[in-house]
Formats: C-alpha cells, sequence, structure tokens
C-alpha cells in the first residue's frame, strides 16, 4: 500500500507542477506582455542614453570598445525579438 501512495505521490508532483505553470502562463498573459512591453521601452531608453555617450565620446577622438558595440549590437535584437513577438497577429486571437 505504501508504494501505491509513493507512486501516486510522484504523479501528483509530476503533473501538478506543470499543469500548474501552464495555467500561469495563460492567466499572467496579458500583464507579461505589459511588461514586456515597459522593458523594452526602459531598454530602448538606455540604448538612446548610449549612443549620445557614444556620439560624445566619438567626438572627443576616443576608441568604442568593442564591448559596447556588441552591447548596441544584443541590445537591438532584443528589442527587435520583442517586438516581432509583441506585434505577431497570432497574438491577436488569444482568448485567456
Amino acid at each position: 500500500m505504501e508504494i501505491i501512495a509513493s507512486v501516486v505521490g510522484k504523479v501528483a508532483d509530476y503533473t501538478v507542477a506543470p499543469i500548474g505553470r501552464q495555467a500561469s502562463y495563460m492567466i499572467f498573459y496579458k500583464g507579461n506582455f505589459k511588461m514586456l512591453a515597459d522593458h523594452v521601452k526602459d531598454l530602448q531608453a538606455a540604448r538612446e542614453r548610449m549612443l549620445h555617450l557614444v556620439e560624445e565620446a566619438r567626438g572627443n577622438g576616443k576608441e568604442i570598445e568593442k564591448d559596447v558595440l556588441s552591447w548596441f549590437e544584443k541590445v537591438n535584437e532584443v528589442i527587435e525579438t520583442a517586438n516581432q513577438l509583441q506585434n505577431d497577429p497570432r497574438r491577436a486571437n488569444v482568448m485567456c
């Protein structure tokens, strides 16, 4: 009898947690997209601030480090991916 209880307990652990996680995605769907939009705006503002600093440094004859340029590339990729996700036509058909 203990073996059955143990098996049932393990099955419940492995099924309830994933189902709960998936349900939370559906429940918080709109809020997550709102949060994503807010974070993208913050990232865009940070990119603009850095761009001004880089332009100022170039104007002063300084060389821009490779990690800064790499950061700009990564930021642009993240913003592009987030915008594609937010503008996905399939998103309009989601009903939660």
